[in-house]
């Protein structure tokens, strides 16, 4: 099962034939995007969502209590949670506004996912 994934994998990402274009304008302000590069935009923004988004802020920070609730020593207790309440919205923030899709997507030119 590893080795046909493999295959097909190896197939889609060294082939030219697979390699659609869209000549259309879009919202990120680039043109000829491939389906790599549209997938790879996609996937930053959804992760961009995930980090920014006030609801998943709000998991992260009643998972992050949840996980110092089973420590049982109560001096790390109360180190996990000052910094989960002082220092993980911080940490957030600053993943947060460094997550650019477009600029994560053509750092990875290299890879051919998106081009200016």
């Amino acid at each position: 099962m590893l080795v046909t994934i493999l295959f097909i994998f190896c197939i889609f990402y060294t082939s030219d034939a697979f390699k659609m274009t869209k000549v259309e304008e879009n919202n990120y302000g680039m043109r000829n995007i491939t389906w790599e590069c549209e997938f790879c935009l996609s996937g930053c923004s959804l992760a961009r969502y995930f980090v920014n988004d006030f609801y998943w802020r709000d998991i992260y920070m009643l998972g992050a209590e949840k996980l110092c609730a089973f420590i049982s020593s109560e001096k790390i207790k109360k180190i996990c949670d000052k910094y989960t309440s002082k220092y993980l919205p911080e940490i957030l923030d600053a993943i947060g506004s460094v997550f650019v899709p477009e600029e994560i997507c053509l750092i990875t030119k290299s890879e051919h996912f998106c081009s200016t």
